[in-house]
């Protein structure tokens, strides 16, 4: 899934609103969307410096992990994308 604001905020709702759109599609379906194992990456100019802690992603009441620097994680395997 990609998304693309140049505000931060309607980026994250934005974000927040596609994954569970997302998810209920698979839930529909009798799929499951493994949220411990469901991350995200955030690509942004250098010369961003916008505080990234305040916003999170939710599958439901769980927060997805943001990897990439500064962040718990710094990598992981991309299996694959959804459109």
């Amino acid at each position: 899934m990609y998304t693309s604001n140049s505000n931060l905020n309607e980026l994250y709702e934005n974000a927040d609103a596609q994954v569970n759109r997302l998810y209920q599609c698979f839930c529909s379906n009798r799929l499951s969307l493994n949220s411990k194992k469901t991350k995200y990456l955030l690509l942004r100019a250098r010369h961003g410096r916008e505080d990234l802690s305040r916003n999170s992603i939710q599958i439901g009441n769980i927060e997805l992990d943001r990897i990439g620097n500064n962040c718990s994680e710094q990598s992981t395997k991309n299996l694959g994308h959804a459109h």
